[in-house]
């Protein structure tokens, strides 16, 4: 019942949604890495993924200091999950990049109901952060 309610404002929250992302990139692309999609690709933006380039650790406990929460979403690459290697004992990987960009990679609050003041000030204090 709870999704069919949501179901009604899908487009509407979408729309939102990539213009906070829009906003995001506009404002972030000069001190952190963007990660969006191919442009031929409707995003969902359920998360907006960036890769900092300090260190990430320091960044967040500042961010979390300031009050904004972040997430470091899969923090274990899937081939180094338990599960995989049980299934797989003897496949190993040569994957520098992805294990590189596994401990830069953070996840920024993204949902259709951020107020312009609320991403002035995620934005503003991600640029003062890693200035």
């Amino acid at each position: 019942a709870q999704m069919l309610v949501k179901l009604n404002h899908f487009d509407d929250w979408q729309k939102r949604r990539t213009q906070i992302a829009e906003y995001y990139t506009n404002r972030l692309c000069s001190f952190v890495d963007v990660l969006g999609p191919n442009e031929h690709v409707e995003h969902a933006w359920h998360k907006y993924v960036l890769r900092a380039h300090t260190h990430r650790s320091n960044l967040k406990q500042h961010l979390s200091i300031l009050g904004i929460e972040t997430k470091i979403h899969y923090p274990t690459l899937i081939c180094d999950q338990e599960a995989y290697s049980k299934k797989y004992p003897h496949s190993s990987f040569e994957i520098p990049n992805a294990r590189k960009q596994s401990k830069k990679i953070l996840s920024i609050p993204i949902h259709q109901h951020l107020s312009q003041k609320e991403l002035e000030y995620i934005s503003e204090s991600l640029e003062k952060t890693c200035e």
